[in-house]
């Protein structure tokens, strides 16, 4: 039961990582993106 909650717990963190990580490569993209058109 403590396992289990305790892997939930790191997948809810990995998954926290993992947002943040896309998050910051999109705004990148949108970056490069908007420096191209410009």
């Amino acid at each position: 039961m403590i396992e289990s909650r305790c892997s939930s717990e790191a997948q809810q963190q990995a998954g926290k990582t993992s947002s943040r990580i896309k998050r910051a490569l999109d705004a990148m993209e949108e970056d490069e993106v908007s420096r191209a058109a410009n």
